[in-house]
């Protein structure tokens, strides 16, 4: 996994816009990422890591999309069933 390495300057900027869930959720997916800065976790994975709902997950990963700290990206295995999505750090 990669190490976690993150610019104060720029999570500072995002923590007024963010719950802080939301960012204890991003520091867990910096730590779990790859050098590539990208990562596929299951949310209930997430669940786990943050001892929070799944519905609370889903708002704080929509937080996080919404101001430009993560990029989600869909996938699915080749018979059509969901997989883990794969996600993206931006800052």
């Amino acid at each position: 996994m990669g190490q976690l390495s993150i610019n104060r300057a720029l999570l500072n900027e995002f923590a007024p816009r963010v719950s802080p869930e939301a960012i204890v959720l991003y520091l867990i997916l910096a730590d779990r990422a790859e050098e590539d800065r990208t990562l596929e976790m299951s949310v209930k994975d997430m669940c786990n890591a943050l001892g929070k709902s799944e519905s609370y997950v889903k708002k704080y990963l929509s937080e996080m999309a919404r101001e430009g700290m993560i990029e989600r990206e869909r996938r699915q295995a080749a018979d059509g069933g969901n997989l883990s999505n794969k996600y993206t750090l931006l800052i």
